[in-house]
């Protein structure tokens, strides 16, 4: 359990900035794909969250489709996929690593952020190397005109962002950071904690990122940008006086250039990028036993280089037919459990190193009349690897196709197939969610995950007010099942090729979506049925069982009311309710009476059916309220923001542990009810 006081830091925008269109009309339906949603910022500033900091994947756990995994976390499930089937990419670049502090948060911040879209089907051409959903951040171009600040101080979180222009409209500069004295803070408010179900004692961390930009705008058609981001966890806890020591840790670096030219009145646009992308994640195990020190380390590495080239256009003079085409090469260098033993004087520090490339073709076409569209993308992909230490090669083709049509004038029929293919796979810890979990490539014995999806829907608009109501169906094959996930910091990560299980899984779900926009009342309301399983010859007797994060029944309600709106000031008061079916746990099955020869009393002895996800835990719930207000000065603006994480004290589910001096299963909850507090100046 953590009790603190947490805080936010948020993007202040000017008040006409804030201002939201009170109806959503049958044009817009039109022209929103399918599988498509472009986030709120808006909304995503406003919501509460247990760190109290502003969270575009908070966010994305409250759309009809998606499964949160554990308590409070990043971690995120989409149409029965696993959580490495997302990607996250900053501008174009995958982060390996996208949350903070276990998780909890993401490691972008919130000021930096133009643009967010959240794919889950029909995905464009330039989507990769993914099963089930993508998530791309855009950042900010850099102001070419003025200065801009903002600074912000909460509890958990110290941010300051800043944008300026070196030469008026060519050249400016963007950069922030952020760092977090969560040791500090957990450190003051240990002695509230219940001691029996505090995750960590001893608590050091040392957790902060960095982004800096520089935009160049040589010409009127040119536009060229560098960036950097760079991100840091060390996280550590243990009983010094017992000898033992934990720590997890992360890091992000990327480098990142990007060039786009338009030309032709803007008919034809041409982009290029390069970039360079270094993950690593490690664990470390300091232990004393009997007077002998031991140490283990385990460690994982990524190293990419990436290269990229687009051109699209417009290819009829009425704009109704656009295409684009082109290329990615990636080559990477991937060390998944690495380890080093101290105490028994062995080092494996290589042993799992590979070089691999994955060379993607692609090309896309949409075509959009007054009541109809239709997109169609194609990807090729050849991937090279090693297995065995011998050259590992392997092509796939992929297919994307969404469409729409205008059956009246306020109601719309929509479908997206996918064909997808993944190369990189996550190999999932306990408890899931963490970024230390561990990512290897395909290599023969782990063939590429494939999926096929199929969704079909309706989409109304009245006014104001728009309803979705749609089903989908999925089919995976070659997921990945590793069977050491409770054993996962222990050498057998180091060996993680021995305990691989590839097999099949399926899903399917029914989403609905009633949203209510206005330019003081906003709400939404998201429900899903789904169900998801899995089936792997070497597991649970090769029958079929539900997956870990199998939620039949998902219902989020969020709502904002804007109460007060001038020029000097506005403030509002939102909320938010979520209601999930618990998550599956493998749990033994009873007790059994045995007598031993010799013993005056019989003992009670546990079983286990040998049955993969045989219990369902309780339901999760949680009720979050919130205030902000915005006071506009004459050069300043003052921006206060605080809310109530989990108003009814729920000790929802973070991880199960078992007890064997009681013997008994025993929950670890996370967050009970927590206040948050933030103050945020801009200009």
């Amino acid at each position: 359990m953590l009790v603190s006081l947490a805080a936010a830091a948020q993007e202040i925008k000017e008040l006409r900035d804030t201002l939201r269109e009170a109806v959503v009309t049958a044009e817009a339906l039109k022209a929103r794909p399918a599988g498509l949603t472009r986030v709120d910022l808006h909304q995503t500033r406003q919501m509460v969250t247990a760190m109290g900091e502003s969270d575009v994947i908070k966010y994305i756990q409250t759309l009809p489709g998606i499964s949160s995994g554990v308590e409070g976390t990043t971690s995120f499930y989409v149409r029965g996929g696993n959580l490495g089937n997302n990607v996250v990419t900053l501008d174009g670049v995958r982060l390996y690593g996208y949350g903070h502090l276990l998780g909890i948060t993401t490691v972008f911040p919130s000021n930096i952020v133009d643009n967010v879209d959240f794919n889950v089907g029909g995905f464009d051409a330039e989507s990769s190397n993914l099963l089930a959903s993508h998530i791309k951040v855009s950042t900010k171009e850099g102001n070419f005109n003025n200065v801009e600040a903002e600074g912000s101080i909460s509890n958990f979180i110290i941010s300051g962002y800043a944008s300026a222009p070196i030469i008026k409209e060519k050249l400016a500069i963007t950069a922030s950071a952020r760092i977090s004295p969560v040791n500090l803070e957990y450190n003051m408010f240990e002695s509230l904690l219940e001691k029996n179900n505090a995750m960590f004692e001893d608590v050091e961390g040392s957790v902060y990122d960095l982004f800096a930009k520089v935009s160049y705008k040589p010409a009127k058609n040119h536009f060229i940008s560098g960036s950097v981001f760079y991100s840091k966890d060390d996280f550590g806890y243990g009983d010094y006086d017992n000898g033992s020591f934990d720590n997890l840790g992360w890091n992000n670096f990327v480098a990142n250039l990007q060039w786009k030219y338009s030309l032709l009145n803007d008919r034809l646009r041409i982009s290029a990028s390069a970039s360079y992308n270094d993950y690593s994640s490690n664990q470390r195990q300091e232990k004393e036993l009997e007077g002998v020190y031991n140490e283990l380390i385990i460690k994982s590495l990524i190293k990419e280089t990436a290269a990229t080239v687009v051109a699209d256009g417009v290819l009829t003079n009425n704009g109704l037919l656009t295409a684009k085409i082109g290329a990615r090469y990636n080559g990477s260098e991937f060390n998944p459990g690495s380890s080093r033993v101290y105490g028994e004087e062995s080092s494996m520090a290589d042993i799992n190193k590979t070089k691999n490339s994955l060379t993607t073709i692609f090309g896309q076409l949409r075509y959009g009349r007054d009541r109809w569209h239709l997109m169609a993308a194609a990807r090729y992909n050849i991937f090279r690897g090693d297995k065995n230490g011998a050259d590992y090669k392997v092509s796939k083709p992929e297919i994307s196709v969404s469409g729409g049509l205008m059956i009246t004038d306020w109601m719309k029929l929509e479908a997206t197939y996918d064909r997808l293919e993944q190369f990189y796979h996550t190999l999932e810890g306990i408890p899931l969610g963490w970024s230390v979990d561990m990512i290897v490539p395909s290599n023969g014995k782990v063939e590429p995950e494939n999926s096929s999806q199929i969704y079909a829907g309706l989409a109304f608009s009245f006014n104001n007010h728009t309803f979705s109501i749609g089903g989908y169906t999925k089919d995976l094959d070659n997921i990945i099942y590793f069977e050491k996930a409770s054993e996962f910091f222990s050498s057998a990560a180091s060996r993680w090729s021995d305990f691989i299980q590839t097999g099949k899984g399926s899903s399917y779900g029914i989403e609905t979506l009633y949203e209510k926009r206005g330019e003081r009342l906003n709400y939404k309301i998201a429900y899903t049925y789904s169900k998801t399983d899995r089936t792997f010859d070497g597991v649970n007797r090769g029958e079929t069982f539900l997956a870990k994060y199998d939620r039949p029944h998902v219902l989020n309600v969020t709502g904002d009311y804007v109460f007060r709106r001038n020029e000097r000031n506005e403030m509002g008061v939102n909320l938010q309710f979520t209601y999930q079916s618990g998550n599956m746990e493998t749990v033994k099955s009873g007790t059994y009476i045995a007598h031993l020869p010799g013993w005056e009393y019989d003992i009670e002895v546990d079983w286990y059916s040998g049955k993969i996800n045989n219990y369902r835990m309780p339901a999760y719930t949680r009720l979050d309220i919130g205030w902000w207000g915005t006071f506009y000065g004459k050069r300043l603006t003052h921006t206060v923001k605080a809310g109530i994480y989990n108003v009814f004290n729920r000790h929802n589910h973070f991880s199960l542990y078992y007890d064997n001096d009681e013997r008994d299963w025993k929950q670890v909850y996370l967050f009970p009810i927590m206040p948050s507090l933030s103050y945020t100046i801009s200009f």
